[in-house]
């Protein structure tokens, strides 16, 4: 009897990815060629099967996730709903900086790649005072979510480029230091 509980106990994770399996198959939620986010990871789907979905990173690595993972856990399917994703490129520029031209060449950096969609149009915003900086972010949206790590790093060599053609300064932290003289002189 203790054996059977054992074994029992032992088959329910089968179990449950099988039954997942079988959600998964029949349920259409996830589908071979769909692009998801799993632990902050961009995988390509594979193949599903009973107890497992097979999947590939960016990076061409094969991961074997089990079915309770991807139809019980919190996973981003990016090929599902509205095709289109938004990807997003921060920058702090230095105080004193022209707001206007730093808007027009973040919004310009990120239209020129040709993955970004020309609508909705890229969308600059003005994030905040930061410490040593004004924060900027610059919005675009992509047909195709896969290669979106190689696009924002093309969107980030853009703004480089326009930056030192305009002038504009990216900003590394200052501190201010203050040295004081603890000396003792003895009477």
């Amino acid at each position: 009897a203790a054996l059977l509980v054992g074994v029992g106990i032992g088959l329910q994770g089968f179990f449950n990815d099988v039954v997942s399996g079988f959600v998964l198959l029949f349920e259409g939620g996830v589908a071979v060629g769909n692009v998801l986010e799993v632990d902050g990871k961009l995988v390509r789907v594979e193949r599903i099967d009973l107890r497992s979905t097979r999947v590939v990173t960016v990076a061409g690595e094969l991961m074997v996730l089990p079915n309770a993972r991807v139809a019980g856990e919190a996973v981003v399917n990016l090929s599902q709903g509205d095709r289109a994703m938004r990807i997003r490129v921060n920058v702090g520029v230095a105080y004193g900086s022209d707001v206007e031209l730093v808007t027009r060449l973040l919004s310009e950096a990120m239209a020129n790649q040709p993955e970004v969609l020309p609508t909705p149009e890229p969308t600059v915003f003005f994030q905040d005072f930061g410490d040593s900086s004004l924060n900027f972010s610059v919005m675009g949206w992509l047909e195709d979510p896969w290669d979106r790590m190689a696009i924002q790093s093309r969107v980030r060599t853009a703004i480089d480029a326009k930056f030192r053609e305009h002038g504009v300064t990216i900003p590394f932290p200052q501190r201010d230091v203050r040295l004081v003289d603890h000396r003792y002189v003895k009477d």
